[in-house]
């Protein structure tokens, strides 16, 4: 599973200064080995130049020399992918299987400013050797030492890294592809955990890690589910045989069985009108006097 890190660069004014000289290093290699690329395609169709031609082709060029080897490397690498993609983009349009959101297929371009023809030197190219990840600080050479800022950080193989400056932000960032290995689930794995049951989903806690039984508990829960819908239809053709066994026909009444009057309910009953009564006078008390001698 390939997941990317995005950290964030924090250089001085050095260090920005020499990150500056190697973007600017890495148009002007993007620039001649896209030349001859788009050269073969327009007047030598037969014949494009490959990754490992135009690295022996351009090993003696002032940038190629400025950046190193798995600088470079690493920038051609890129280029032929994307020269990759536009292939097949163009087989898929040729096929008029293109996707609906790309309209025109174009082959990549020079990395400058078509309106004042200078080089956009915004991106840097390292091979997964070139550099190396410790703890907040991205090594990229012996002199180039860049911290950086960064939430939590897959861990796994990394690949390629990738330099880009924001123009909008003026800040640099690395993109670091990482490899990572997903843990494979083991039906029987011999150490101690226990399980808790808890209304038909089971959880297997582990003392080194944590693993959820997906198949025990979509299988119970299937079981389950069956067995509440065999039960329901048991009790409903139970339900509809006792109703057909004590129904009797339309128009007839066993004469064994004597007539009873229809219960009367509660809303049938006579409504029962309350006679009204007068209070009833009371005498009035006589206060007690002491009899006379």
């Amino acid at each position: 599973m390939n997941r990317t890190n995005i950290v964030l660069l924090i250089p001085t004014g050095e260090e920005e200064q020499q990150l500056r000289s190697l973007a600017e290093a890495s148009a002007r290699l993007w620039n001649m080995a896209n030349y001859e690329r788009r050269q073969a395609l327009f007047f030598q169709n037969s014949w494009t130049p490959t990754y490992t031609h135009q690295c022996r082709r351009f090993k003696d060029a002032d940038a190629f020399k400025q950046l190193g080897t798995c600088k470079a490397q690493a920038l051609l690498a890129k280029l032929g992918e994307a020269w990759g993609s536009y292939r097949a983009l163009k087989q898929l349009e040729e096929r008029g299987q293109l996707p609906p959101h790309i309209k025109r297929v174009l082959p990549p371009r020079y990395m400058k400013d078509r309106s004042t023809r200078k080089l956009r030197a915004e991106s840097i190219y390292v091979r997964n050797d070139g550099y190396k990840q410790r703890e907040g600080e991205l090594v990229l050479s012996k002199k180039l030492r860049i911290p950086f800022k960064s939430g939590d950080l897959w861990v796994g193989k990394q690949g390629r890294l990738e330099l880009h400056y924001d123009r909008l932000r003026e800040k640099w960032y690395g993109h670091i592809p990482v490899r990572v290995k997903w843990p494979v689930r083991v039906n029987h794995i011999n150490r101690r955990g226990n399980v808790r049951p808890s209304l038909r989903v089971f959880w297997t806690r582990r003392t080194e890690r944590l693993a959820i039984l997906d198949e025990a508990n979509c299988r119970s829960r299937e079981r389950t589910q069956e067995d509440e819908r065999t039960r329901r239809f048991e009790a409903a053709q139970q339900t509809l045989s006792d109703t057909e066994a004590t129904a009797e026909p339309c128009g007839q009444v066993d004469a064994s069985r004597p007539l009873q009057p229809p219960r009367s309910s509660r809303s049938h009953r006579p409504h029962r009108r309350r006679l009204e009564t007068r209070p009833r006078q009371r005498e009035p008390r006589q206060s007690w006097q002491p009899e006379a001698a």
